[in-house]
């Protein structure tokens, strides 16, 4: 029998030597296979001993440890081009305001969720790079004014520079001097208004007609109902498959399950640990539901993680 705490331990060690890791360097010093080094890891999540990136190394997440977020600078230049540009104008600038910003990279700093964090100041949303700290933020305030108040002045000299010296006269009374006006000009309106349109005529979006339910979907709702499970949203559907959020009435109150229903004959460990590994970033347990039973390796899996992951068959 596997000794789950053993392995956890050691899991654990492997990424406090390596820092950041991917599911396949904790099976290859671990022994174990991709699926089971997956399931620990997903186990790890779910207790809150480790955490997992929002940057994905060829489709996987890092996991690491609380105090390993700096080592994920490291692996910056797995962000797309436009993330990374997000990544290296938040870190050269330690603070960006959101509403200076493009639209590309606006959404870039949305999607580099290990780098970029958003905070509020005086009613505006500002970006700051996860190492800055915000009393930073304060202290580069007075300088970025100062800067612009040295630069207007700056301007305001050269321009006082190319102004001719001949032909300004001060008055000899105390009066404030008359702006001579050619008669040309006199004509000419001052200010210029364009004309806004008082009504902007907006295109209407298409409506999409919502897609029907596939008879498995239906099925998998009326069995639902009928175990007393309350379905509280719906996230996909295909022909032979229906995902949701579900709540279960149990001993120590209501729980949230991620279902997942499959219209299959047989249910392998392949199909539970891709469950598992979509239950992560919900922080939910499985509620697995199929029409099939479990195939022998299925059963082991579920022995070994039951306290994650629920089976219903529908009979």
């Amino acid at each position: 029998m596997v000794n789950a705490l053993e392995i956890k331990s050691k899991i654990i060690e492997i990424v406090k030597k390596r820092g950041p890791s991917l599911p396949v360097h904790v099976a290859k010093e671990t022994g174990l296979t991709m699926l089971f080094a997956s399931a620990f890891l997903s186990e790890l999540f779910s207790d809150r001993t480790i955490k997992i990136s929002s940057l994905k190394v060829g489709g996987s997440p890092l996991y690491f440890l609380p105090g390993q977020e700096h080592l994920l600078e490291n692996f910056s230049n797995f962000l797309n081009s436009k993330e990374k540009e997000a990544f290296f104008h938040l870190k050269q600038n330690k603070f960006l305001k959101d509403s200076e910003q493009e639209p590309a990279i606006r959404v870039a700093l949305r999607a580099i969720k290990d780098f970029a964090f958003p905070f509020q100041a005086s009613g505006e949303v500002y970006w700051k790079f996860f190492s800055a700290n915000e009393s930073e933020f304060v202290e580069i305030k007075p300088k970025a004014i100062e800067s612009q108040v040295e630069k207007i002045t700056e301007e305001i000299k050269e321009v006082i520079k190319e102004l001719p010296e001949e032909g300004l006269e001060m008055p000899k009374e105390k009066k404030k001097p008359k702006l001579k006006i050619p008669l040309e000009e006199k004509e000419k309106p001052l200010l210029t208004i364009k004309e806004k349109p008082l009504i902007e005529i907006k295109k209407e979006p298409k409506l999409e007609m919502p897609k029907e339910k596939s008879e498995f979907a239906v099925k998998v709702i009326e069995f639902l109902k009928s175990k007393d499970i309350e379905v509280l949203q719906e996230i996909d559907f295909k022909k032979k498959e229906f995902n949701c959020i579900v709540r279960i009435n149990s001993d120590l109150g209501k729980i949230e399950f991620l279902s997942i229903a499959k219209d299959k004959k047989k249910v392998t460990e392949s199909d539970l640990t891709l469950a598992v590994q979509k239950s992560n970033s919900l922080k939910k347990p499985v509620l697995f539901i199929s029409t099939g039973d479990l195939d022998k390796k299925a059963k082991e899996f579920m022995d070994n993680y039951q306290n994650i992951i629920k089976f219903l068959k529908i009979e």
